[in-house]
């Protein structure tokens, strides 16, 4: 079957994304995947798609595991590699990005050399993905 820019029969379908218009005039559209759910009311079908890292996000504070010489976090929950962010208290209330570590294991972060070993009594936040 050949694609078409106009529809044949029917009226023309215009897609939607978050009511900005993305495409007009297909033949289909398939939404696949966990958790995709439709609805019809009239004439507009509606296809909620959870979002990702959103669900399942976790904030985790590490303070308890700073002590001036620990560069190693264990996390408590296993997460998607590349969904970290980590931030570190080096004055009180005033967070900093922290952005040289890596990703150790599936539920441990490491800093790198360039990094100081939070001082206790410093806060190190991580916001990750939870897998």
């Amino acid at each position: 079957m050949s694609f078409s820019n106009t529809q044949e029969l029917g009226k023309p379908v215009e897609i939607l994304d978050e009511g900005i218009s993305l495409a007009t005039n297909i033949e289909s559209i398939n939404f696949t995947g966990a958790g995709v759910t439709g609805s019809v009311i009239g004439d507009d079908i509606t296809e909620d798609v959870p979002g990702g890292i959103g669900n399942d996000q976790v904030v985790e504070n590490l303070s308890a595991q700073c002590d001036g010489a620990n560069k190693e976090f264990t996390l408590s929950n296993n997460y998607i590699s590349g969904s970290i962010a980590l931030d570190s208290t080096q004055f009180p209330q005033v967070y900093l990005p922290v952005t040289d570590f890596t990703e150790t294991a599936v539920n441990k972060i490491t800093l790198t050399a360039a990094v100081d070993a939070p001082q206790a009594g410093q806060s190190l936040r991580v916001v990750y993905a939870k897998a």
